[in-house]
């Protein structure tokens, strides 16, 4: 169990990681101003939480930590 814990956490926290960096390249953009409630996705309320606050690459750098610790890896710390 604690193996796939691990894994998914891993997997959680790459995904963070790179919605992160291509949000920072302007690649992917949050849906216009505009947009009705019907219209909105999950996608779009991530992308907003993203842009707003920096906090989710440091949540997916820890999520990959744990992850790696979870099933084993040995880490320097």
């Amino acid at each position: 169990m604690e193996m796939i814990i691990g894994y998914l956490l891993i997997i959680v926290g790459v995904a963070l990681e790179i919605i992160s960096v291509l949000v920072w390249l302007g690649v992917l953009k949050p849906a216009s101003n505009g947009a009705t409630l019907q219209s909105v996705t999950i996608w779009d309320v991530l992308l907003e939480l993203i842009k707003r606050a920096p906090w989710p690459a440091v949540v997916g750098l820890l999520n990959i930590y744990a992850g790696l610790k979870l099933i084993g890896v040995p880490l320097p710390f």
